[in-house]
């Protein structure tokens, strides 16, 4: 069985915006996101959503009042320390609200998932979806489900899928995926 040469242990690592809230605008939201690790602000967006159409009203972050005329997206000024204080008035529809940089940027929340894998040298290259020649350096072998851009952390080192190639038994179902990655 292949599971038997996955024997080296890695993280299967993810990163996503740093979510405070998701869900239908009520009037005051309870937010389930952790507070960011550094100073930030808050993105805020609305859309419709099956039965919740109303994207026009308020949404009050701390002191900040964001005033929506329509779905979209809207940030707070004001530089963050602790969780805020959030409330919406007129809005019947999704808020999703995101923590982001002083500057602007969207903060990731980085999920690290256990995986076992086995990865080996080797040196090869491809012609990537842009027609360019793509160097890889080492082969991951694995039964968990990536993509190209995820990451594998072995050993501390990162790695970047850029190629996955998948390795079907005779059955014709995936028995596991070999990642060529740099």
């Amino acid at each position: 069985m292949i599971e038997d040469y996955l024997n080296q242990d890695a993280y299967w690592v993810t990163k996503a915006n740093h979510t405070l809230y998701s869900g239908l605008a009520a009037a005051s939201p309870v937010l389930t996101g952790s507070l960011p690790s550094v100073a930030f602000r808050v993105a805020v967006t609305i859309s419709s959503t099956t039965g919740h159409t109303d994207c026009a009203g308020s949404v009050v972050v701390g002191s900040e009042t964001l005033t929506f005329t329509a779905a979209g997206k809207k940030t707070t000024t004001m530089s963050l320390s602790a969780l805020p204080v959030i409330s919406c008035s007129g809005l019947d529809c999704n808020i999703l609200v995101e923590a982001i940089s002083v500057g602007g940027a969207p903060l990731q929340t980085e999920t690290q998932t256990a995986i076992k894998i086995r990865k080996e040298a080797y040196q090869s290259g491809y012609f990537n979806a842009a027609g360019v020649w793509t160097a890889t350096r080492d082969a991951v072998y694995c039964t968990a489900v990536m993509a190209v851009g995820d990451k594998i952390r072995f050993n501390g080192t990162d790695y970047t899928i850029l190629k996955v190639e998948d390795n079907p038994g005779l059955d014709g179902t995936s028995e596991f995926y070999t990642y060529l990655v740099a």
